[in-house]
């Protein structure tokens, strides 16, 4: 992976310096730490979840601003997993500051994780397969330097179910009821045979590693079998309010919706009671998972506007999982009702190709300091043409 100038004309890229890991999936996840004290400088995380058959690595650049273009051995600090498969470092997310010291955290979701060879923390009952983690690293409990599992890096957090898939989907940067403290949820979409649920953890401190539905505060899980409730998750503010949105891409036999949830109600658990549910209305005759990824930015102005992906959406009849992305206007949440319909979105994003699954992944970056987000949209490359001789 490298850093290019956002300025240079379109056409190759020319690379400013590279970071390098070789055969590891190496830049698979990428978070850039800035440093509250220097706005200028930052630390550099990279995923690398083919590390070591696939267990997974997250490499750590201090200073990357000041010392970049390390090879991967070179990293200031390396965590790792140790089972096959964990693929540790294949998702980064940006917390706000969990612990207090005015620097933002990280959350490195483990679905697959189960109880290691090598576990340093004492169970009651053990892990089972699938259960699922997320690893919340903490700027506090970090060391400086070495090669350190992952769950001596920070808080971890694990599924009681076999095949739970706790940690698929977290949400870790807003105070959804205005008590100082940042509200953490975690979505297991699995639970109970794929009904699904979402656990909530209050941060500031977070609780001490253990089993997430016993350190959580309440859980709350999918109406229906097949739901995969809290296959992802997005918090967001509608009118100053805030709100938590909640993927079911399983619900309505595999079309998906998207449940919105008041902040307050939420934390209080008085009652469920959704803000909007978006449906695709009328469904297609297909799944496609609609809710499948979530994400929230600032498209077209001030408010905060709620991005929806299906990544086996299906653009036209030949069109097999091209994808596509819904994005709805926070501007007019107010309007929002119980069965919101994806075409009355303010933008559609569609794949372009067979097999592209755009809304798979959705990211948000602001190139040009207009104050807006600009959507970035991985898709998979087309394959290349190939001639018989």
């Amino acid at each position: 992976m490298f850093l290019s100038d956002a300025a240079a004309s379109s056409g190759p890229v020319a690379p400013l310096t590279e970071w390098t890991g070789a055969g590891t999936s190496f830049g698979s996840a990428i978070v850039v730490q800035r440093h509250f004290f220097d706005p200028t400088g930052f630390d550099l995380w990279v995923g690398a979840p083919g590390w070591d058959q696939q267990r997974g690595a997250i490499h750590r650049f201090v200073d990357a601003h000041i010392d970049p273009g390390r090879p991967a051995d070179a990293a200031d600090l390396t965590v790792t997993s140790s089972m096959r498969s964990d693929r540790l470092g294949s998702a980064l997310i940006p917390c706000a500051d969990l612990d207090g010291d005015g620097i933002a955290d990280l959350a490195a979701p483990l679905p697959a994780f189960a109880e290691p060879d090598d576990w340093e923390l004492s169970t009651a009952e053990p892990i089972l397969d699938l259960a699922g983690a997320v690893v919340f690293l903490l700027s506090t409990e970090l060391p400086d330097s070495g090669t350190v599992p992952a769950w001596s890096a920070g808080r971890i957090y694990w599924g009681s179910q076999r095949g739970e898939g706790a940690g698929s989907a977290v949400s870790c940067d807003h105070d959804l009821d205005g008590d100082g403290r940042i509200d953490v949820f975690v979505g297991a979409p699995w639970f109970e045979g794929t009904a699904g649920r979402v656990a909530h953890l209050v941060a500031s401190p977070l609780p001490a590693s253990g089993p997430l539905a016993v350190r959580a505060v309440r859980t709350f899980q999918g109406n229906t079998d097949q739901e995969w409730f809290g296959a992802s998750l997005a918090a967001l503010s509608l009118d100053r309010r805030p709100a938590l949105a909640v993927g079911a891409p399983g619900s309505d036999a595999g079309h998906g919706r998207v449940y919105v949830f008041p902040g307050t109600e939420i934390i209080s658990q008085e009652s469920l009671r959704t803000t909007a549910v978006f449906v695709q209305d009328p469904p297609p005759d297909y799944v496609n998972h609609f809710g499948r990824s979530l994400a929230v930015g600032s498209m077209f102005g001030t408010a905060d506007d709620l991005i929806i992906g299906a990544p086996d959406f299906r653009d036209g009849p030949n069109g097999y999982d091209s994808g596509a992305l819904w994005i709805f206007d926070g501007a007019d949440s107010s309007a929002w009702g119980q069965e919101t319909a994806a075409s009355t979105a303010q933008a559609i994003v569609t794949g372009s190709t067979p097999f592209s699954r755009v809304g798979r992944h959705i990211a948000l970056g602001e190139p040009d300091d207009d104050g807006l987000s600009a959507l970035l949209v991985p898709t998979r490359a087309a394959a290349e043409p190939t001639t018989t001789p």
